[in-house]
């Protein structure tokens, strides 16, 4: 009688063990996705400029970003500041990934899933004080 127990107790035990295998398999890659996504991240990027501009190359590391935005009108012709810019990967001149044409104000943001990669921007500006992008993960 007591070597059946003893049997029955060492299958028990073997059962938790798979258990607990069973359970950490499953939480390793959660673990994991959340310290890749964590590590990829960049300094944020600042471009400025008053007129318009092609920017440097500049690289993102996260699958999605964000590109905040303001200007600052001509105090004399506040009604006639156009600011608009287009980003592009490196390399491409015509096909744009995302842009910002038309505002209700002097600043906003754009959400970019555009990806991680090589990326340039090209402002169309006028009439404008200056003018700020800033790239953040």
């Amino acid at each position: 009688m007591i070597t059946q127990r003893r049997k029955h107790k060492g299958s028990s035990l073997i059962i938790i063990c798979i258990l607990i295998v069973s359970f950490m398999t499953l939480l390793l890659p959660l673990v994991s996705c959340a310290s890749a996504e964590q590590a990829a991240t960049f300094e944020s990027i600042i471009i400025t400029g008053d007129a318009n501009k092609t920017s440097q190359p500049f690289k993102t590391t996260t699958k999605e970003w964000t590109a905040d935005w303001s200007y600052v009108p001509l105090p004399e012709y506040p009604e006639l500041a156009t600011f608009q810019f287009y980003i592009f990967p490196e390399g491409e001149i015509a096909m744009f990934v995302d842009s910002m044409i038309l505002s209700n104000g002097t600043s906003g943001s754009l959400h970019s899933d555009a990806g991680a990669g090589e990326y340039y921007i090209r402002v169309v500006a006028a009439n404008l004080k200056s003018w700020e992008i800033v790239i953040s993960p």
